[in-house]
């Protein structure tokens, strides 16, 4: 019909995610980043385009952009779809459901995150990331974990993982541990406002040989009516940890040990607390991400 009138066609055929059936011992969707639920077809016809395969991966979110370019419409800060194969980070977002998850996919290897997230309701958590490395290209199945293999290239994708992480997270209160032996003990209180009741979500980098921690952080909080208290004991160096409010605040005081400390100021970007992750040595920094809370 568009041929009949002479008008353009873009014609797009995909989905928005594939299905687990027992590939890593689950099924459904929704739980997991393996590439069983994230690989699916994608193919774009566009009149008049010339044909073209582009082997690299490409992340589904550029398809907005890819519309509006087809429009002739500004797609600002949007992605779009490559039009020929080139080196892509691609990004796999929290799962829905189980244990919160994140990866990286870059170069042919695949980095994924399994956190443990302490949500609201949870008054006592200890927090077992584990941590999986793939080389795809050997291993398209992601059956035998690189971690211990490669971890510098683990330690690489982590902090790509951080990055991406934080942008997700405006107005949230950042804690930054750096490297050292001795475990830290954080304390973020809260008095006046609704009650405060963050989301919170450590990423604590893979240890010198690639392994996973264990117990690299156990969260205890008190909450009351008007007051509120988080107690962080991190025993896993180096980490970023996250707190996500949810509810109005009011004053909210940081200790370190049981010592005030000063925020620093406000970081508008990723780039920017990367920055200042990597002046601060083995220092424990706490502040602000820029934005309204979510």
């Amino acid at each position: 019909a568009a041929r009949a009138t002479g008008q353009e066609l873009l014609f797009v055929a995909t989905s928005d995610h594939g299905e687990e059936f027992w590939e890593h011992g689950g099924f459904d969707h929704g739980h997991s980043l393996f590439d069983e639920l994230l690989h699916v077809p994608l193919a774009v016809y566009r009149s008049g385009a010339e044909p073209a395969v582009v082997m690299s991966p490409v992340d589904a979110t550029a398809l907005f952009g890819t519309f509006l370019d087809f429009a002739g419409l500004d797609r600002g800060a949007a992605d779009a779809l490559p039009t020929s194969d080139a080196s892509a980070t691609v990004h796999g977002r929290p799962t829905l459901y189980g244990v919160r998850q994140r990866s990286v996919e870059r170069d042919g290897w695949k980095y994924i995150v399994r956190q443990q997230n302490s949500g609201r309701r949870h008054r006592r958590v200890r927090h077992d990331p584990i941590h999986q490395l793939f080389d795809l290209r050997r291993d398209p199945r992601e059956k035998a974990d690189r971690m211990k293999a490669a971890p510098e290239r683990a330690r690489e994708l982590h902090r790509l993982v951080v990055d991406e992480a934080v942008g997700g997270f405006p107005g949230a209160w950042y804690a930054w541990v750096g490297p050292g032996d001795e475990p830290v003990e954080l304390s973020f209180s809260m008095t006046g406002g609704e009650g405060w009741h963050p989301d919170i979500t450590d990423l604590p980098w893979p240890g010198q040989h690639g392994e996973s921690p264990k117990s690299a952080m156990t969260v205890d909080r008190e909450v009351t009516d008007d007051a509120a208290t988080v107690r962080l004991h991190v025993s896993h160096r180096p980490t970023l940890i996250l707190l996500e409010p949810r509810r109005s605040e009011g004053d909210v005081t940081v200790s370190l040990g049981g010592e005030p400390m000063t925020a620093v100021p406000e970081v508008t970007t990723p780039a920017e607390l990367g920055a200042l992750m990597d002046r601060s040595g083995g220092d424990v920094v706490v502040g602000r991400m820029a934005g309204e809370a979510r």
